[in-house]
C-alpha cells in the first residue's frame, strides 16, 4: 500500500498559491480538492474577475497521458483547476488523504455551468466535436435552456490546423467575446490548445468530447451518473 502511495503521489506537491485550492497530487498532477459546486461558484467569481483561466476535467486517462507525455502535463499544470472527472481519480485522492473527495463529472458539471451561465447572462461558445452532433447539442441545450445565450458552435476539422487556420479560429473566437468557452477536441490535443489559446474567454472548460454525450445527457437529471461511451470519443482522440 505505502509503494502504490509513492507511485499515486508521482512529482513533488506544489506548492500553494494565494487563494488557490488545496490539491492532491496524483501521478504529478494537481487534483483540485473541491466539489462539483464549489467548481461551478469558482468559475462563477473568476467570470466576474474578467481574468482569463482554464479547468481541467481529468479521468484517469488525462492523468496517466500527463505522467508519460511533459507537453500534457505543463498543460494540466497551467490549469487554475483540475479536477477529477473519474471515480479512480477520486479513489487516489482518498487513498492520499482527501477523505471527502467526490467525483466531478464533467457532463454533468457542464449542465450546472450552463445553468448558471443562463441565470448570469453568459455569452457561450461550444468548440469541437462534428457538425452533426454539434448541432444536436445546441438543439438540446435550446431545449433545456432557452434563455442561455450561445454566441457560436463551431466545428473545427478532423485533423492539425495549420498556422494559418489556427489563427484565423483565434481571432474568430476571441471577436465573439465570449465569457465561457466549452472545448472538446480529445485528449491531449485540447488541453495544449486550452494552454495556448487562454487568453480569449473568461473561463474555458473542456470535457465535452464531440460523440453526443452531453446531447444525450442534457437531457436527463443533472445529479445522475452516466457512463455513455461512444466511438466518436475515440475517433476525435485518433482520427483517421
Amino acid at each position: 500500500l505505502r509503494s502504490l502511495v509513492r507511485v499515486l503521489r508521482g512529482a513533488a506537491r506544489a506548492m500553494p498559491r494565494p487563494n488557490a485550492a488545496t490539491v492532491t497530487e496524483v501521478l504529478g498532477v494537481p487534483i483540485a480538492d473541491l466539489s462539483m459546486q464549489e467548481v461551478v461558484d469558482r468559475i462563477d467569481g473568476w467570470i466576474a474577475s474578467g481574468k482569463p483561466r482554464y479547468v481541467a476535467f481529468c479521468p484517469v486517462h488525462s492523468v496517466v497521458e500527463g505522467a508519460r507525455m511533459p507537453g500534457h502535463r505543463q498543460a494540466l499544470r497551467g490549469a487554475a483547476l483540475c479536477v477529477a472527472d473519474g471515480m479512480p481519480i477520486v479513489w487516489a485522492q482518498k487513498l492520499l488523504g482527501h477523505k471527502t473527495a467526490s467525483r466531478v463529472y464533467g457532463p454533468t458539471t457542464m449542465l450546472r455551468a450552463l445553468e448558471r451561465a443562463e441565470q448570469r447572462g453568459w455569452r457561450v461558445v461550444l468548440y469541437g466535436g462534428r457538425a452533426d452532433r454539434l448541432e444536436q447539442l445546441v438543439e438540446n441545450l435550446d431545449q433545456r435552456f432557452p434563455d442561455l445565450e450561445i454566441a457560436a458552435a463551431i466545428s473545427p476539422p478532423f485533423r492539425t490546423l495549420s498556422p494559418e487556420e489556427d489563427e484565423a479560429t483565434t481571432r474568430r473566437l476571441a471577436a465573439l467575446e465570449p465569457d465561457l468557452v466549452l472545448v472538446g477536441l480529445g485528449c491531449p490535443k485540447q488541453e495544449r490548445w486550452l494552454a495556448r489559446n487562454q487568453q480569449i474567454a473568461k473561463v474555458f472548460t473542456f470535457r465535452f468530447d464531440g460523440s453526443g454525450r452531453i446531447a444525450y445527457v442534457v437531457d436527463a437529471p443533472c445529479d445522475r451518473d452516466f457512463n455513455v461511451r461512444l466511438q466518436g470519443e475515440h475517433e476525435r482522440a485518433h482520427p483517421p
